[in-house]
């Protein structure tokens, strides 16, 4: 967990707080509360920052422990929160190449997967992108190609690892 990542969650909800000052909008991902929205509240925030720091859990958990976890409020605070786009693993198939570019043993590790690669870039699915230890696994592993990081949630990363395994 970064202060980083707690403080681009703590900054959007602080700017969807003030009633004036500018245009008056609130940002993208904020709302009054209402439980039927995928936007969420300051207090929503808040909490998810709150249990992320007493919990040590993914933000993706805290979310499903706290029944925050639509598919639009996980995408939107797993981006807030990492400050890398979201990818819907769901959606990708799986790539025989670079299913063996890490051991299944550093993917249950660093919680990652690699999904696509080319002579200059390397992208991984991760379920904590800021993970400075596996960034720097990555760098060493990848030296010589741009990395690009994406979120995920730990239920589609497992089910995307164990499926690369049984194919």
């Amino acid at each position: 967990m970064t202060k980083e990542s707690n403080e681009n969650l703590r900054s959007i909800a602080s700017a969807g707080e003030s009633g004036g000052g500018g245009s008056g909008a609130r940002p993208s991902g904020l709302t009054s509360g209402t439980d039927d929205s995928d936007d969420l509240s300051k207090e929503e925030l808040e909490l998810i920052i709150t249990e992320r720091q007493n919990s040590n859990q993914p933000v993706c958990s805290v979310l499903k422990k706290l029944g925050l976890n639509s598919a639009k409020r996980t995408k939107k605070v797993l981006e807030i929160f990492h400050g890398v786009d979201f990818i819907d693993l769901k959606q990708v198939k799986s790539n025989p190449i670079c299913r063996d570019l890490l051991t299944q043993q550093t993917k249950h590790q660093f919680m990652m997967a690699v999904i696509s690669s080319t002579k200059e870039q390397v992208s991984v699915a991760m379920v904590e992108p800021n993970n400075s230890e596996a960034i720097g696994f990555l760098k060493s592993k990848f030296k010589g190609h741009r990395l690009k990081l994406m979120s995920c949630t730990v239920d589609d990363l497992m089910h995307f690892i164990d499926h690369e395994q049984h194919n």
